[in-house]
């Protein structure tokens, strides 16, 4: 199917994510810039609608959801004229028919009480550009999680300051949770160094690390520790020690407040010391002058 709405040859890295998301319910994407990210999942999206499901295609934007809708519009014209459903929803941000169909809203209205029951696919691109993307995952896992025959696909160039995707990748690769996490970063993606460079040079090197080596997914928000081959013992263990060090850190300020403490004692009794020993010039002095 995939081959009839696309021109271009596939990359071996596109065909394995487009095989995972036919064949897992949960699937996260880490994705680099220019790796195609958009283009799959409108491929996906558009063979989903005509699988009989209802999609529904999530942006950090109204723009964004409208260029996604656009992207499937121009792949639908691509499939044979005999094998395209029948259409009878065509706007800026959604085509269906009756029975099934493809949606595109921004993530901001749905965390507003939005039911998501309807849909049978949940695909959300760009979710470390939509503000709250926590409290969306979390209506949209609960609400479709309910159902074994449906999906959810997030996509992201990096992680929220949530700490909502690097848990999930995490927790991914440690079969902590039912997702598959695919990263592809611009080594994955086959990038010719010539154009990374140029793309090194206009975003800068903070940027470019999290948008196309995907930093962002091998760092703890809390530790900013590299964890890509860290194995569960090794991150307790450097935990137990960042907690050890905390406390020689207390024992140490306790001890110093001690001496401190302690010289502070010591110059009082020097002050008490040598304002008796005024005291008692002061009284010779005068005894002195009297005579």
């Amino acid at each position: 199917f995939y081959l009839l709405i696309v021109s271009l040859v596939l990359k071996p890295f596109q065909q394995d994510i487009l095989d995972k998301l036919d064949t897992k319910r949960f699937n996260l994407l880490g994705m680099c810039r220019q790796s195609g990210a958009s283009t799959l999942l409108a491929m996906h999206a558009l063979k989903e609608f005509m699988q009989g499901r209802n999609v529904l295609m999530i942006a950090a934007n109204g723009s964004l959801c409208e260029h996604n809708i656009e992207l499937v519009k121009k792949m639908y014209y691509k499939i044979p004229f005999y094998m395209q459903p029948g259409i009878n929803a065509w706007n800026a941000r959604s085509i269906g028919n009756s029975t099934s169909g493809i949606s595109a809203k921004d993530g901001i209205s749905l965390q507003k009480g939005f039911s998501f029951k309807e849909f049978d696919t949940i695909i959300i691109e760009g979710a470390s550009y939509i503000k709250n993307i926590h409290v969306l995952y979390e209506q949209v896992y609960k609400e479709i999680s309910k159902r074994k025959d449906t999906k959810i696909i997030i996509h992201s160039t990096s992680t929220d300051p949530y700490g909502l995707l690097y848990e999930i990748s995490r927790g991914a690769e440690l079969n902590k949770n039912n997702f598959v996490f695919t990263k592809v970063d611009a080594f994955t993606a086959e990038f010719p160094k010539q154009d990374l460079e140029i793309f090194r040079k206009q975003l800068g090197e903070k940027a470019f690390k999290e948008e196309f080596e995907l930093s962002g997914f091998l760092k703890t928000p809390e530790l900013g520790i590299d964890t890509d081959l860290l194995n569960p013992d090794e991150i307790i263990d450097m935990l137990s020690k960042t907690l050890s060090g905390e406390l020689n850190k207390e024992e140490k300020r306790r001890n110093d407040l001690d001496i401190i403490e302690t010289k502070l004692k010591e110059c009082i009794k020097n002050i008490e010391h040598i304002t008796k020993e005024i005291k008692i010039l002061a009284r010779l002095t005068t005894n002195l002058k009297e005579e």
